[in-house]
C-alpha cells in the first residue's frame, strides 16, 4: 500500500523514538555487555572467545552457540524502531527496508535468564535524576500526559492502602503500584486506539477510519474525545479510573509510572508466526525441536486463528535496567504460552503518539489492503522462515514429551447440560446436536497442545448405539478441545449429523462407539458411558439449578437479580449514566465489603454464558469492580455484565434467558439465585 514517503523515516528513527539502552559494562570487549553474556547468550564475559575457536563471541553467529536459538525472517509493516532491536531477549537486525514492508532477522533467546535478575534499588531516585538521557521517559507526553495534580492524588490514593511511594524501592513500587492501579480501575473494551493520529499536537481520526473509530468504542453515548479520555490519555484515564485494551492500558501506566518518578516507555510485539496463516502455524510442529518450547509456542499461537493478534505492554527502569512490565508482571519474557507463546519485539516507543500507528496498522486492519499486499494472512505480518539451533556448547536436556496413544470417554453430556463449564464458540454450529466427551488421560504440565498429535492422526468418527434405534453418525470436531487440568476439565466437542439428529429418540440412552478405523491413535469408550437422553426444556435451561454449599475458603458471590441499566427498576444513580448499548447488572444479594467484590470480578472467573431453549449461548463476562453506594440496611451493590459485538448479533429479543456463571477457578465461585432470569428485551 502507498504510504507518505515520511512515514519510513520515522518510523525507523523518528524524533521522540527511544534511544537504544544505556551501554553495559563489557569487560572483554567483545561486543556482548556482560549482562547479556551471563543471562541471555550464556558465554564468558571474562573472554571474548569463549570456546577459544578464534571466533569473537560477538559474532551474529558464534554468540548461539552456548544457547538454545530461534531464528526467523518476518515481513512487518512499519513502524520497526532501529535502535532497540537487539534487546535482553532477542537479536534483530534490518535485512531489507521498504515503504509497505521491513524485513527483519531475529534470532531469539527463549531459555534467557533475564527475570530473574532483576534486583531492587533503595537508591532509584537519585540514580534516575543523574541520568540525563532518562529524562524524556518521566516527563509527559501526548498520552502518557500526568500532571502534578494527578501525580498527587495518585500518591494520595496508594498511601491509603498501604503503599508510600517515596519509602519503596524500585522494584517493589512498580510491582504494587502497577497491580493496584489495575485492581483500582475497570476495564472498558474499547479500541479507538488504531485510528488516532497526531498531526499539529491533537488527537484526530486518522482520514479513511472514521467508521472503524465509530465501532471501536465502548459506549456509544460517548463522544469521541470523551472515548478517548477513558482510552487514549492516562490522565482521563486516571481521572475516570479505566483502563482499556492492551494499548490503552499500556498509555496508562506510561503515564502513571512517570507520574510516580519510574522511567517508563511502550513496547510492541508480534507472535513468533502470524496465527492466521495455516502454512506458518504448521512450520511450529516441524521446525522447532525443542519440545517444551514447542509446546509453550503452539500453545500460545493455534488458538488464534484469524484473530488481530499483536501486544502493547510497557517497559520500566528498574534496578538500573530496561524491565518488561506486562499490566502487573514485572519481568515478562518472551516465552508465555499466555502471550502468543514467543514474542517478537518490533518497536519502542516514547510514547504511543509517536507510532503513529493509524497510518498503517490502522489501515490495514480496517481493510485497506492492495493485491500485492505480502502478509498472507489477516495480520501487517508474516514469518517467511523459521528454524531453531541447540548450541554447541548448550548442554540441554531435552527430553521427549509423553504422547497420547489412547483417549478414554468416560463422561459424555449434552452442550446444553448444567455440567458443561467449557466455553464453546459455536461458528454457526446447530447447538441442539452438540455433545462433549470428557476424557481421562491428561498430563498435567503437558499444556493444551498435548493432545494437538492425536486429533491430527485418529479417527473422529462415531456412531451411537440404541436399543431398537437406528445407529445415529457423530464425529468428534477437529480442533474443538479445551483443557483446564488444575480443574480435572478434558473435554472434546462432538457434533451429531444432521439427517440423523432429525430421528433420533430423546429418550434413549445411547453407546458411543469410536470408528477407530486403520489409526494407531484410538478412541476408546469406558464401561457403562452413555450419552443420556437430551433435557427437555422443562429440564435444562430455563429452570433453577441447586448450588453447593460453599467450602471452606471459599470466596463466593450470589447474585438474587439481573436486569438491565436501563430497566426502571434499575436505581437513578445507574440509570443516569445512559450506557449505550445498555449493561446487564447482577445484583449481589449480601455483601460487607466492595473490596471482596471488586476481588472477585478481577481475580475469580467472570465469564458466564447466557441460555435459552433452541437459541445459541452467549459467552458474557463480568466487568472489574462493578457498581456500590449507600450503607448498613440500604446499601446495594451490582456488577457489569458485558456482551461483546457478536453477542448482541445472536442476541434474541422477547427470549428470557437464564445467566450460568462457569467457575472455572477455584476458591472463587459465583452462585445465581433459584428463579433468577434476565428480562426479555422488547
Amino acid at each position: 500500500m502507498s504510504r507518505p514517503t515520511t512515514l519510513l523515516a520515522l518510523s525507523l528513527g523518528f524524533a521522540g523514538a527511544a534511544p537504544a539502552q544505556t551501554a553495559d559494562p563489557d569487560r572483554d570487549r567483545d561486543g556482548l555487555s556482560d549482562f547479556h553474556e551471563l543471562h541471555k547468550h550464556f558465554t564468558d564475559p571474562r573472554k571474548a572467545d569463549s570456546d577459544g575457536d578464534g571466533v569473537p563471541d560477538g559474532d551474529w553467529e558464534e554468540r548461539r552457540e552456548y544457547a538454545y536459538t530461534v531464528r526467523t525472517i518476518v515481513q512487518v509493516l512499519p513502524p520497526v524502531t532501529r535502535d532497540v532491536l537487539c534487546d535482553d531477549y532477542q537479536d534483530a537486525r534490518i535485512l531489507e527496508e521498504r515503504p509497505d514492508y521491513v524485513e527483519l532477522e531475529v534470532i531469539h533467546y527463549p531459555l534467557n535468564r533475564v527475570a530473574d535478575a532483576i534486583t531492587a534499588d533503595p537508591d532509584w531516585r537519585r540514580r534516575v535524576a543523574a541520568r540525563a538521557d532518562l529524562k524524556p521517559f518521566l516527563a509527559p507526553g501526548r498520552t502518557s500526559n500526568w500532571t502534578p495534580a494527578m501525580r498527587g492524588e495518585l500518591v494520595a490514593a496508594l498511601a491509603r492502602d498501604g503503599i508510600e511511594v517515596a519509602a519503596l524501592d524500585d522494584r517493589t513500587l512498580v510491582e504494587r503500584a502497577s497491580k493496584w492501579l489495575f485492581d483500582n480501575t475497570r476495564f472498558a473494551d474499547g479500541f479507538t486506539t488504531y485510528c488516532s493520529t497526531f498531526e499539529g499536537g491533537r488527537a484526530r481520526v486518522l482520514p479513511g477510519l472514521e467508521a472503524a473509530a465509530e465501532r471501536g468504542r465502548h459506549e456509544k453515548g460517548l463522544t469521541l474525545e470523551e472515548q478517548w479520555e477513558r482510552e487514549l490519555f492516562a490522565e482521563g484515564m486516571w481521572r475516570h479510573r479505566i483502563h482499556g485494551s492492551c494499548t490503552s492500558s499500556a498509555i496508562f501506566l506510561n503515564g502513571c509510572m512517570r507520574a510516580l518518578g519510574v522511567p517508563s516507555r511502550i513496547v510492541l510485539c508480534m507472535p513468533l508466526v502470524d496465527g492466521s496463516d495455516p502454512r506458518e502455524v504448521g512450520w511450529l510442529r516441524t521446525k522447532l525441536t525443542h519440545h517444551r518450547v514447542r509446546r509453550i509456542v503452539r500453545d500460545g499461537i493455534e488458538p488464534l486463528g484469524d484473530s488481530w493478534a499483536n501486544h502493547t505492554f510497557n517497559e520500566v527502569y528498574v534496578g538500573g535496567r530496561w524491565r518488561r512490565l506486562n499490566y502487573s508482571k514485572l519481568g515478562q519474557d518472551i516465552l508465555d504460552e499466555r502471550c502468543f507463546g514467543l514474542m517478537t519485539h518490533l518497536a519502542t516507543f516514547h510514547d504511543w503518539s509517536d507510532g503513529e500507528m493509524a497510518r498503517t496498522w490502522g489501515l490495514r486492519q480496517n481493510g485497506d489492503r492492495k493485491a500485492e499486499d505480502v502478509f498472507g494472512g489477516s495480520n501487517p505480518y508474516s514469518c517467511i522462515a523459521l528454524s531453531d539451533r541447540f548450541g554447541v556448547h548448550a548442554n540441554l536436556d531435552n527430553p521427549a514429551p509423553p504422547e497420547h496413544r489412547t483417549l478414554t470417554v468416560t463422561k459424555a453430556y449434552w452442550f446444553d447440560s448444567p455440567e458443561r463449564t467449557v466455553d464453546v464458540t459455536l461458528r454457526g454450529r446447530d447447538p441442539a446436536g452438540l455433545f462433549l466427551l470428557h476424557v481421562d488421560e491428561c498430563f498435567a504440565d503437558g499444556g493444551l497442545s498435548q493432545y494437538a498429535d492425536f486429533d491430527a492422526a485418529a479417527d473422529h468418527r462415531l456412531v451411537l448405539q440404541a436399543e431398537g434405534e437406528p445407529d445415529v453418525r457423530a464425529e468428534i470436531a477437529r480442533r474443538c478441545w479445551w483443557l483446564d487440568a488444575a480443574n480435572g476439565v478434558h473435554e472434546f466437542l462432538a457434533q451429531i449429523e444432521a439427517d440423523d439428529l432429525a430421528r433420533m429418540n430423546r429418550d434413549a440412552a445411547w453407546r458411543i462407539v469410536p470408528r477407530n478405523e486403520g489409526r494407531d491413535h484410538r478412541w476408546a469408550v469406558a464401561d457403562g458411558v452413555v450419552l443420556a437422553r437430551r433435557p427437555e426444556p422443562s429440564e435444562g435451561a430455563g429452570e433453577p439449578r441447586p448450588e453447593a454449599a460453599p467450602a471452606a475458603g471459599e470466596r463466593v458471590l450470589t447474585l438474587d437479580a439481573v436486569q438491565w441499566s436501563d430497566d426502571p427498576r434499575t436505581p437513578e444513580w445507574i440509570r443516569k449514566q445512559r450506557f449505550d448499548p445498555p449493561r446487564l447488572l447482577g445484583h449481589v444479594a449480601a455483601w460487607n465489603d466492595f473490596a471482596e467484590i471488586k476481588r472477585l470480578t478481577i481475580e475469580g472467573d467472570t465469564r458466564f454464558f447466557l441460555e435459552a431453549e433452541g437459541h445459541p449461548s452467549l459467552k458474557v463476562g463480568v466487568s472489574p469492580g462493578g457498581f456500590s453506594q449507600g450503607e448498613g440496611p440500604g446499601k446495594s451493590a451490582w456488577v457489569v455484565i458485558e456482551l461483546g459485538p457478536g453477542d448482541w448479533r445472536d442476541f434474541v429479543r422477547g427470549v428470557s434467558y437464564v445467566l450460568r456463571p462457569q467457575n472455572g477457578k477455584k476458591g472463587y465461585r459465583w452462585i445465581v439465585a433459584e428463579g433468577v432470569v434476565v428480562p426479555p428485551r422488547s
